[in-house]
């Protein structure tokens, strides 16, 4: 499928017409979602790598087609058919890396059921959801006015003034997606007690940061948990079962456009907080408004900046010609230690295509393969086999493994809309905390079907003080 689905994107660079291009688009739509469908038991990051990719790039150019979405003015017109082109192109050399360069068959669905003891996940996830608590608080009182939680201005972040302090509370908010996973594995009763702090730490985020993505990060975290409760995780006396209900598969299949909502629904939360002439009232303006902003260039529309990246490069800023990878070995020193290390490519980026942004220190991530574009240019799309071929590395074996999926949503995001610094700091503190939360709360292999009173009789909570 995936090789078919490279000559669909091939036909896609020769074809300059609106019809044939809609009907390429709705089969490499199609066909990657089925390859989705096929890779989610066995490599899931994969398949949701996939999902984000459809809805991120390929959306926009459907809707332009259609005639729901407007195309912005272009310096050709052949940089429409030639982006969408690349963009069904870089989906197919990205399922051709993850499905043909795998080497090995660690997947989810070998995987032995897990026992995890109460009491120990338990205190995990309320160290988590303090620390993340503390963290945020600690920064709104020690930054004050320069977070500027009640005004829409972000000039605390945007303009590069980032402090240690401001780094450190960004990047522990990235293990919140942690505590939600083990908490949706718990009771319900549990589950409930939990949703309280953890929607106070959501809304104060919000409110400092201005961003969603920690949001939606929360929403995978928490279907994750649904789909492998009672399957591969058991915790305390929850009953074990070895197939996933059809209700799950159900819900499963709900959650993609639940997710898209919910990126509308906060974006329209956003946009009602910094407009005065919207408001928080919804409206034919404010839909049309909102539903414009997130298809044409927003979270549904990264394709528009593909575009961007093909009418600027080469022609106003030459190529960059790897910067954006070998620039990643100064990812470890923070810009407050080393005020003049290398811009990062969003913000020669933003330079670029729009100079009012970039003089107010606002940066624009080029997209995935925008990124692939503007260092190698056309041919540079090739290089989307090895994102597949790093993805068809995830194995799973143990429950760290599990945490690193379920706090995946985050480093994905900004992966696929083309960050580089971010998502290497948030996959490695990912799975950094994940492992050091496993080996605390010490998980145990069940090799075999048991009841509750079986598994809570072979492997007794460390609460109890019982030894085995």
């Amino acid at each position: 499928m995936e090789f078919l689905l490279l000559v669909f994107g091939l036909l896609g660079l020769l074809v300059h017409n609106d019809f044939l291009q809609g009907l390429l688009l709705l089969l490499v739509i199609a066909g990657s979602t089925w390859i989705a469908r096929q890779l989610l038991p066995k490599q899931p990051l994969c398949a949701l790598f996939i999902v984000a990719y459809i809805g991120m790039y390929l959306l926009n150019p459907l809707g332009i087609v259609a005639g729901f979405v407007r195309l912005e003015p272009l310096r050709e017109p052949s940089i429409f058919y030639r982006s969408n082109g690349l963009l069904m192109i870089g989906i197919a050399l990205f399922a051709v890396g993850a499905k043909r360069l795998r080497t090995h068959r660690l997947d989810v669905a070998r995987m032995p059921s897990l026992y995890l003891p109460g009491f120990a996940t338990q205190v995990i996830t309320m160290v988590i959801l303090s620390g993340c608590l503390v963290a945020i608080c600690a920064l709104i009182v020690v930054a004050g006015a320069d977070v500027n939680i009640f005004t829409v201005e972000k000039s605390y972040r945007s303009t590069g003034n980032e402090t240690g302090l401001f780094l450190l509370t960004t990047y522990a908010m990235t293990i919140l997606p942690l505590a939600i996973f083990l908490v949706g594995c718990s009771r319900y009763t549990l589950q409930l007690m939990y949703a309280g702090p953890i929607l106070l730490i959501l809304t104060l985020h919000f409110m400092v940061y201005r961003v969603r993505v920690l949001a939606v990060a929360c929403l995978v975290a928490y279907l994750t948990s649904f789909i492998v409760r009672r399957y591969l995780v058991v915790i305390g006396n929850i009953e074990l079962k070895r197939e996933i209900t059809w209700l799950r598969r159900a819900v499963l299949v709900v959650s993609i456009p639940l997710l898209a909502f919910s990126t509308l629904a906060i974006r329209y939360l956003r946009q009602s907080y910094s407009n005065p002439r919207f408001g928080y009232t919804l409206d034919r303006e404010h839909l049309n408004y909102l539903i414009e902003g997130t298809f044409a260039g927003g979270d549904l529309g990264y394709a528009f900046w593909l575009r961007q990246a093909i009418s600027n490069f080469p022609s106003r800023h030459e190529y960059l010609l790897g910067y954006s990878y070998y620039r990643l070995a100064f990812v470890p020193i923070p810009r407050f230690v080393w005020p003049d290390k290398p811009e990062s490519t969003q913000r020669i980026f933003a330079q670029v295509v729009d100079a009012n942004a970039a003089s107010i220190g606002l940066t624009i991530p080029p997209g995935i393969v925008g990124d692939l574009y503007i260092n190698f240019g056309s041919f540079g799309v090739v290089g989307m086999v090895l994102f597949g071929a790093f993805f068809a590395m995830e194995r799973y074996r143990t429950l760290n493994h599990l945490l690193f999926v379920a706090g995946s949503g985050y480093w994905i995001f900004y992966l696929v809309r083309g960050s580089s610094t971010t998502p290497i700091v948030i996959l490695v503190t990912i799975w950094f905390a994940g492992r050091v939360f496993s080996r605390l709360i010490r998980p145990v292999p069940i090799q075999r079907p048991v009841t509750a009173e079986a598994a809570m009789t072979r492997y007794p909570p460390i609460a109890s003080g019982v030894s085995r």
